[in-house]
């Protein structure tokens, strides 16, 4: 039976690096959001428990959960448990990661193979401690096309010796991507796609308000429910803000009220 996906809105907290965990948990509660996607740069550091600590207990306490812990990790050693203990006591059920930081078409194979290792390694790890990995969709990575990603994913599935939860991608647009290449994206990774990176950039990476590129995104989030619901990939799927217009509190309610009529749109 298939099962219906459904589409939720929250924040990724690197979207407001100057404000503390207090007054982001409080933002994301007043603009009726569900999620915090906590990040570990500056709101909970790898090995600072107080941190990953107060964002769990404040996250809860607003009523809120906790999406991810959107690590810095780039796979680039084998160390991952100073992330795995921040999404331990955050209480994460998903850890971001970076598939390295070199982009598809620059890396060796030798450096490609040792990112999947490591990416393989870590989901075993995290899989033991009830928590998945889910890669960042980004330039300078092996994520920066669909393709690569796709590959990336079956790489890790290859090397894996705990077979769920499948290690995941988040998806964003690039800034000026066409419709026709962003609907090719999400067709080709639409049951490996677990949330959105959601704003609203030009190709120049100038940012607008997300009312300017609505259409857009109701498009693609339209039709990749679709294309994912065929492949079994439904559920709970997060449409996580992030990077508002100049890092205003003024932008990022405006947003997020457009980010509620999509959700309600798409229901």
């Amino acid at each position: 039976m298939t099962r219906t996906l459904t589409f939720s809105p929250g924040l990724v907290s690197v979207t407001f690096r100057a404000h503390g965990i207090e007054r982001v948990t409080e933002l994301v509660r007043r603009a009726g959001l569900s999620s915090i996607t906590w990040a570990g740069d500056v709101h909970v550091p790898p090995g600072d428990e107080a941190s990953a600590q107060e964002a769990r207990r404040l996250t809860v306490g607003a009523g809120l959960e906790v999406e991810a812990y959107g690590s810095y990790w780039r796979a680039g050693t084998d160390n991952f448990e100073p992330e795995l203990r921040a999404a331990k006591l955050l209480g994460a059920p998903r850890i971001r990661a970076w598939a390295g930081q070199t982009g598809s078409r620059e890396v060796g194979a030798e450096e490609r193979s040792a990112v999947a290792r490591r990416l393989a390694c870590a989901a075993d790890r995290a899989a033991a401690e009830g928590i998945s990995i889910h890669l960042e969709f980004h330039r300078n990575t092996l994520t920066d096309t669909a393709e690569s990603a796709k590959d990336l994913l079956e790489e890790i599935d290859a090397l894996r010796t705990v077979y769920t939860p499948r290690v995941m991608t988040y998806w964003q647009p690039r800034p000026g991507i066409s419709t026709d290449s962003a609907l090719a994206e999400l067709s080709l990774l639409s049951d490996r796609i677990s949330a959105f990176h959601v704003f609203s950039w030009e190709a120049d990476g100038t940012s607008l308000p997300l009312t300017q590129h609505r259409e857009r995104w109701i498009e693609w989030l339209h039709e990749f429910r679709g294309l994912a619901e065929a492949r079994g990939n439904g559920g709970r799927h997060e449409l996580q803000l992030e990077f508002v217009r100049g890092s205003s509190v003024e932008a990022f309610e405006e947003d997020a009220r457009e980010l509620h009529t999509w959700v309600a749109e798409l229901a």
